[in-house]
């Protein structure tokens, strides 16, 4: 009888053992923050009048890990005074936050995606509004002759910040201001990307 039954036994016990390894990696563990923070901004672009500066750019569509961005709060607009390029990469001389400005265009694809989910239709066909997609900030406060560094930093969920990819530098003078976006390489400074920002392995 034992012996009849033992064959039984263990194709139970290797059936329980089988369900549990497979159930193991049904929940992920926990993303860090900083992990599921955005990319920098898209089509990073700014243009002047005669008194202010106005920088537009776009919803990233992925987040650090190079996955889907799937929350992103809004923006942080930076601004710091330069004399020298030596000033880029000093840190005694520190943004001042411009300004926060939102962003719906993720959480308006997500919900058009539960909707398309509801009605039986392909949600991953669902893409982000251009139109909500589509950021501005206009600084009217530079001075004339004054050289700035500003930048664009995403916000996810808490205020964690994402990448920093370009920076723009301008030397202010009207419509006529001196306008480069560069990169942290292209200024020569290795080390500017704070910890925050620095791209995640």
């Amino acid at each position: 009888m034992f012996n009849r039954l033992l064959p039984i036994f263990v194709s139970c016990l290797w059936l329980l053992v089988t369900l549990e390894l497979a159930s193991c990696g049904k929940f992920a563990p926990p993303i860090a923050p900083e992990k599921a923070a955005p990319q920098g901004v898209g089509a990073l672009a700014v243009q002047t009048t005669d008194s202010a500066v106005i920088i537009q750019w776009t919803t990233p569509e992925t987040d650090r890990r190079n996955k889907q961005l799937k929350q992103i709060d809004g923006y942080a607009i930076y601004r710091k005074a330069v004399a020298s390029k030596k000033d880029i990469a000093d840190e005694q001389i520190p943004f001042d936050k411009l300004a926060e400005v939102g962003d719906k265009a993720i959480a308006d694809r997500e919900t058009r995606r539960l909707e398309a989910i509801e009605l039986g239709a392909i949600s991953r066909r669902v893409k982000i509004d251009p139109a909500l997609a589509a950021h501005q900030y206009e600084d009217k406060t530079p001075q004339a002759g004054t050289s700035y560094l500003y930048k664009v930093v995403p916000l996810n969920q808490n205020g964690v910040e994402g990448e920093v990819r370009q920076f723009i530098s301008i030397t202010f003078r009207g419509a006529s201001s001196d306008i480069n976006i560069v990169t942290a390489k292209e200024l020569g400074v290795d080390d500017f990307v704070s910890t925050e920002e620095q791209p995640l392995q």
